[in-house]
């Protein structure tokens, strides 16, 4: 067993200094993509912002502690979404992250919105277990409504 040891310690030994000199002309180098600004990739933050806001946590099945179907139903019944978007077309710091995805290729530009609206949080059946992390099916369908509104809005000003 010892000498296994040792002999695996001896390789590693070996591959190590064999990797520490290879020259740096012979690695292959992987063009990155052009990273997204800040003010563009803020439309993420934002979405979750109203999220947060708009939809409570949820972390226990009380009515108390998790957003119910009856917090969904006023919701829609308080028009939550259209107060939002209403709210973001005025907002200063939407419309720069608007400019800014207007700086974006048109292909970052629709891997940004696509991301946008998927941002919402997974079910506690899609988790598998209750817990902060995750959200009530009506808590789900709030956050969904949430970002494909404020991405929609986001196609419609560009």
């Amino acid at each position: 067993m010892y000498l296994l040891f040792r002999f695996l310690l001896s390789i590693s030994l070996v591959l190590t200094s064999i990797l520490s000199i290879t020259p740096a002309h012979s690695q292959i180098i992987v063009p990155s993509k052009p990273a997204l600004s800040s003010e563009a990739a803020s439309i993420i933050d934002i979405i979750k912002a109203k999220q947060k806001l708009y939809v409570r946590e949820s972390w226990g099945e009380r009515a108390s502690e998790c957003f119910t179907n009856d917090d969904l139903e006023r919701f829609h019944n308080s028009q939550t979404v259209k107060k939002i978007v209403d709210n973001l077309r005025k907002d200063k710091t939407f419309l720069s992250a608007i400019q800014a995805l207007k700086a974006l290729s048109p292909k970052q530009r629709d891997e940004l919105l696509e991301k946008a609206a998927s941002t919402y949080k997974p079910t506690w059946a899609q988790l598998g277990k209750i817990d902060r992390s995750g959200q009530t099916d009506a808590g789900q369908q709030a956050e969904k409504e949430i970002a494909a509104a404020v991405s929609g809005l986001c196609r419609e000003l560009l």
